[in-house]
């Protein structure tokens, strides 16, 4: 979860590209990515109702002036962290700044819901892998 080392300091090694912490992390990252796919009891719509053609995710996050520049309207951008999102825009002590990430359904395999593994399952979490 959020408040623990590892969703930290693996999405710092992720983003920022550690060449010192990559290493340390490629173990935890192969399994998670191998891992996916084959847990098909959490994959997106598995679990919940979701739509044939397509789902809308949401996201909140805190943001500065000169990382608001990166995200305009439209643009399309690659997070290369994991990244926790919801099916539902509940979460407003996360940030106020809204993603909505629409999510086409032949994607539905490489990401999972887990609300029936998380601490938290009333947050609706869906976690999308890294790029």
């Amino acid at each position: 979860t959020l408040d623990r080392w590892v969703y930290a300091d693996l999405n710092r090694a992720c983003r920022e590209d550690k060449k010192t912490l990559l290493p340390y992390f490629a173990p935890f990252i192969k399994c998670l990515l191998l891992g996916i796919p084959r847990c098909t009891e959490l994959h997106l719509g598995t679990r919940s109702q979701v739509p044939n053609n397509g789902v809308t995710l949401y996201r909140r996050t805190q943001l500065s002036a000169s990382q608001m520049v990166q995200y305009t309207v439209g643009t399309r951008f690659i997070w290369t962290g994991f990244t926790s999102c919801s099916l539902q825009d509940t979460s407003v002590h996360f940030g106020e700044h809204l993603f909505v990430v629409f999510i086409p359904s032949h994607f539905y395999g490489k990401v999972v819901e887990l609300e029936q593994v998380s601490a938290f399952p009333h947050e609706c979490e869906i976690l999308l892998p890294c790029n």
